[in-house]
């Protein structure tokens, strides 16, 4: 999937370790992002303690001392996140805007785009002459050290770090997290009946090993036989791998996870819960954010979450400049503290015994009085002991006040869930168009080449020209063109007074820089043009040239998918250092987040891993359909219980396509939704890998082919789903209606068998086949085939495999499998760049190509094709092409999608009402979709 489906889950995006969810506007990249003004009411914070000494926070008092002289000017910096994620920036931006108002101080912030802006950011504030700065999160340790040793009248508060020795001017405010580690462990030591208990870890800095150690001590003091399954990912942003490794710990009997790594951690909880296992969340109370508010499935196998009181620890930060008490050093949040604890069982009250709640007060008293040592280093997070408790008997009564649950409340108070926050932010007055899609999202349009990055790039930039709903294309950015007599050289006239998104003009010289970046990366829709394109050049502000290496017919339509840049941006933001020689990284760092185009929206927030949001360009040179939506949001997700709820709420516009049909059934049941089913030009493959046994045989390919009962595969789709003719699209120019086509017939499928070389030896073969296990409903295509090879004595092993995974493994021949189900979707509305991408050698290592035919002939054949310029000649080269790859059966050629979408009745849609553009990405164009809302 795909090429539109590339996923990754829909949890949130990490700041330094954690999630992200909503922010003010991409700021210019060749200067500090502009600091936003604090609104005058801010979200309500929970309660906040104040320190009597550096070393232990205490209560607030109820009247707050009086600020030192002077108007104090203070900034927030966050790590790569917003101030309102619902956890970790948020709690920050909390105690941050509570000590403001209290105080009286102005207050602004910056919330980073990148990690490059950490420095700049931070410049920006000391530059206007601000006198204190928060920076959040461990990984701007080195930047806020070097900072504020440089500026040592400036005072700096920094989340997750310390140092030492102390910096007189900076006060490092950590947490406990071994503390809280350890009660998660205690209740999951309690809570296992296989004694076996597991841990998704983000990358191993020294907050992250104090969850883990501390988890893995609490589980040993309170259940000294039970096994702890743990791992590190190198990433606090792939939801994926976490869910991919809890479901490894699953295996290994696990049957409590603790999820402690930002969006990785919340990916593994949120998938083991799916799964009926129970799960503890980590930092803030996952229920209101990854299971929103218990709407989630699997939010009653929330047993509770490890959390900690950042916003305490700013509170009291920002008091102490505010009020001439501030002293450089460390602040250590813990137990005694109420700093960190465990926050409400929620849904799962009822399912935890008293006896363990009992034992969890008693290790929160213990800890809280100093008498239980976790056996954490506190301050570097490794091991270095058990558990063990000094000086007190652990038999003693718990107190009738029970310090955990007035923790428990502490962490739960006036929690301001990311779910309500989406709801308010979507409340505003502009409108907005949600439309949820599988994941990740790549902008860049020298990367980008799936359905979600088509959908953006075609909204992002815009083009020399622009497909038609006839097949072919119109003038749009060029607004002439003209060939030489041997077709050779391409000139086109580019409009005047088309803008960037920055202001600047666009030039000729813009047009052909995107032309030789897409070529020299090599990525992306390169593969339309590396083979014919030699050149292009600028002959002057208004006129490009493209020479090609030969005449073909297709290099106009590809021009559709030349995504124009704006050269003095991209270069404005490259780095020097990268693979491309003298252009170094080419932009690619920059253009993962931002973009570089003219078209009708342009980026305003990208947490890469959760969603891209693009504001309407009002200064656009095109034309809006009236209610055009002020606002596109792209949300990574097609998690069915998640889009349900979405749209049921009316949070969401348009779904994803790749619902399953049940899904579907009940989403077109709801008030005021209806679902539109419509031809595109994608197709559902089993890729069979032509050179690995038995698939290697021709004859065992061909009875698969036989065997496979199709008629029964397209009632597991959509009605009107019509299975395949061959090796392309039926909606395809060129497409030869007169190919082999195979149905099932038992009888020619046990005769073609019986020639293959294999026949007397299939069970030491068996088929591996593949499944994207982020398409649920594809699991059903791979047991109806497992069903039917069982009849004609072909063993087949059902493997269920994240995209991702999908991804790397057919890159290489030797890991790819034997069979692998996959959409694929045509770029051009013709034959020939499908027959390119699906079965020439240019493509085998890819995901596009499971077959590895490696065939020269073929290759050849397409080749010449491609470089006919009559399009009558084209089409016959074509047809006989799928004629010879049909009697190879290098595939099994299953059905002829039809794209499916659930959609508001208040969204004016021309797909919906049958008004398509036959290339992917263009049925999503926001200028062209109404919202009446």
């Amino acid at each position: 999937m795909h090429r539109h489906f590339f996923i990754l889950a829909s949890l949130l995006v990490v700041l330094s370790m954690f999630i992200a969810q909503c922010a003010p506007a991409t700021p210019t990249p060749t200067e500090a992002p502009k600091a936003t003004e604090a609104p005058t009411e801010a979200p309500k914070p929970t309660e906040a303690a104040t320190p009597t000494e550096v070393s232990k926070p205490t209560e607030a008092p109820t009247e707050a001392p009086k600020p030192a002289e002077g108007k104090l000017k203070i900034g927030l910096v966050t790590d790569v996140g917003k101030v309102n994620d619902g956890t970790f920036n948020q709690y920050a931006y909390e105690g941050f805007m509570k000590a403001a108002k209290e105080f009286g101080l102005e207050s602004a912030f910056i919330e980073t785009q990148q990690p490059t802006d950490y420095e700049k950011n931070v410049k920006q504030f000391i530059d206007e002459g601000y006198g204190m700065i928060v920076t959040v999160g461990f990984m701007m340790g080195e930047t806020t050290k070097k900072m504020a040793e440089a500026y040592p009248n400036v005072k700096f508060a920094i989340v997750d770090y310390a140092y030492d020795p102390v910096i007189p001017n900076v006060q490092g405010l950590v947490f406990r997290e071994d503390q809280s580690g350890f009660l998660a462990g205690a209740l999951a030591g309690q809570m296992t009946k296989s004694k076996v208990v597991g841990i998704v870890a983000g990358m191993e800095i020294p907050a992250v090993k104090k969850f883990r150690n501390g988890y893995e001590n609490g589980v040993a003091y309170v259940c000294p036989d039970c096994k702890v399954i743990g791992v590190y990912i190198d990433s606090f942003t792939d939801p994926a791998r976490g869910k991919a490794a809890a479901e490894s710990q699953i295996a290994e009997g696990a049957d409590v996870i603790f999820g402690a790594g930002g969006p990785t951690g919340s990916g593994a909880i949120l998938g083991a819960a799916q799964q009926g296992i129970w799960v503890i969340g980590v930092d803030q109370d996952e229920y209101y954010t990854t299971f929103k508010g218990g709407k989630e499935k699997g939010a009653d196998k929330l047993l509770s979450c490890a959390g900690k009181r950042v916003d305490v620890a700013v509170y009291n930060a920002v008091k102490a400049a505010a009020t001439g008490t501030f002293k450089g050093g460390t602040v250590v949040f813990d137990a005694a503290s109420n700093g960190i604890g465990l926050t409400p069982f929620h849904d799962a009250e009822k399912a935890i015994p008293d006896a363990a709640k009992a034992k969890l007060e008693e290790i929160f008293k213990l800890l809280a009085e100093g008498k239980l040592d976790t056996g954490v280093d506190p301050t570097t997070g490794d091991k270095i002991g058990p558990a063990k408790v000094v000086g007190f008997e652990t038999s003693s009564p718990v107190p009738e006040e029970s310090p955990l649950a007035a923790a428990m409340n502490f962490l739960a108070e006036n929690v301001a869930p990311a779910a309500a926050l989406a709801s308010q932010a979507a409340a505003a007055d502009e409108t907005w168009l949600r439309v949820s899609y599988a994941w990740p999202c790549y902008i860049d349009p020298a990367v980008g080449s799936d359905f979600a990055s088509s959908t953006a790039l075609a909204n992002l930039y815009d083009t020399l020209v622009f497909p038609n709903a006839q097949g072919g294309v119109d003038p749009w950015v060029a607004e002439k063109w003209e060939t030489s007599s041997d077709g050779k050289v391409w000139t086109f006239t580019i409009k005047k007074g088309i803008k960037f998104h920055d202001g600047t003009e666009m030039k000729a010289s813009d047009v052909a820089y995107s032309m030789n970046r897409l070529l020299k990366i090599g990525e992306g829709y390169a593969y339309l043009f590396t083979d014919i394109v030699e050149s292009a050049t600028a002959k002057d502000d208004y006129t490009v040239e493209f020479t090609l290496k030969r005449p073909t017919g297709l290099f106009l339509p590809s021009l559709a998918r030349l995504y124009i840049l704006n050269e003095k941006l991209v270069r404005a933001n490259t780095k020097k250092e990268g693979p491309y020689g003298e252009e170094g990284d080419y932009g690619k760092d920059y253009l993962l987040t931002h973009d570089a185009g003219s078209g009708s929206y342009k980026v305003k927030e990208f947490p890469l891993q959760e969603y891209l949001l693009m504001e309407k360009n009002k200064d656009w040179w095109g034309t809006f359909v009236p209610n055009a939506p002020d606002y596109y949001k792209m949300i990574g997700t097609t998690e069915a219980s998640t889009i349900r709820t979405m749209m049921s709420n009316k949070e969401l516009e348009i779904t994803d396509q790749w619902q399953t049909l049940e899904a579907f059934k009940a989403l077109d049941e709801l008030p005021g939704v209806d679902v539109a089913a419509y031809p595109n030009m994608t197709s559902f493959y089993f890729m069979i890998h032509n050179r690995l046994a038995p698939t290697d045989d021709v004859h065992c390919r061909r009875a698969m082919a036989y065997a496979f009962d199709y008629e029964a595969a397209v009632q597991l789709e959509w009605p009107g789903t019509k299975p395949m003719v061959g090796p392309v699209n039926a909606a395809l120019g060129g497409h030869n209606p007169n190919v082999t086509v195979y149905r099932r017939d038992l009888d020619k499928a046990r005769a073609e068998l019986e020639q293959c070389k294999y026949k007397d030896e299939l069970d030491k073969y068996p088929v591996q086949f593949v499944w994207i296990s982020e398409v649920p409903d594809e699991e059903k295509f791979a047991l109806l085939f497992q069903s039917n090879m069982a009849e004609i004595g072909i063993p087949v092993e059902i493997v269920s495999s994240p995209w991702l995974s999908v991804v790397e493994n057919t890159s290489k021949q030797e890991t790819s499998p034997h069979i692998v189900s996959i959409y694929v979707s045509a770029d051009l509305p013709e034959a020939g760049p499908m027959l390119k991408q699906r079965y020439h050698s240019s493509s085998a290592a890819t995901w596009s190509q499971n077959e590895w035919l490696l065939d020269k002939e073929l290759d050849a054949e397409i080749d010449d094709a491609l470089s006919t310029l009559d399009q009558a000649e084209r089409f016959k080269k074509y047809q006989a092409i799928q004629a010879k790859l049909a009697d190879l059966s290098p595939s099994i050629f299953v059905y002829d999608q039809l794209e499916k979408h659930a959609y508001q009745d208040y969204v004016d849609w021309p797909a919906a009402k049958g008004e398509i553009i036959p290339m992917m990405g263009y049925d999503l164009l926001a200028f062209k979709i109404g919202v009446k809302k």
